[in-house]
């Protein structure tokens, strides 16, 4: 009896030793992947730790540039102001040179006007000088 008992062990057994050898399989298979996704998970650790180091530096270097910014911005701020007044004061000598052209076209019109008035004058002058 105790061979017949071992019989019928037998397929059992062969199933557990199978049903354990698949479990190792399948635990071997995981190996690569946990591998892989703990190095992905480092790599993305150092990363997001690269990522805040640059934040870090070019906060850094903004603070450091800060008061350079702030004289640039004054030098170009000073720069605007004389172009403007220097624009003003184009505009003012162009205003004051159209002034002076216009009253210099209005003495030579005025002085033309006077030369024929005169001129009529003359001609009248003239005129009634042959009348007579």
């Amino acid at each position: 009896m105790l061979f017949f008992f071992s019989l019928a062990f037998v397929p059992h057994f062969f199933s557990f030793v199978f049903l354990q050898a698949e479990r190792r399989k399948a635990e071997i298979r995981k190996i690569p992947e946990q591998l892989i996704l703990s190095e992905v998970r480092q790599m993305v650790e150092e990363m997001q730790a690269v990522n805040k180091q640059l934040e870090d530096t070019e906060a850094a270097i903004n603070e450091y540039f800060k008061p350079v910014d702030k004289q640039a911005e004054m030098i170009v701020e000073m720069k605007l102001q004389e172009e403007e007044k220097t624009m003003k004061q184009m505009m003012q000598a162009m205003k004051a040179q159209a002034f002076l052209d216009q009253q210099e076209t209005g003495k030579y019109a005025n002085l033309n006007n006077a030369e024929k008035k005169q001129e009529t004058t003359d001609d009248i002058s003239k005129e009634q000088a042959g009348i007579r």
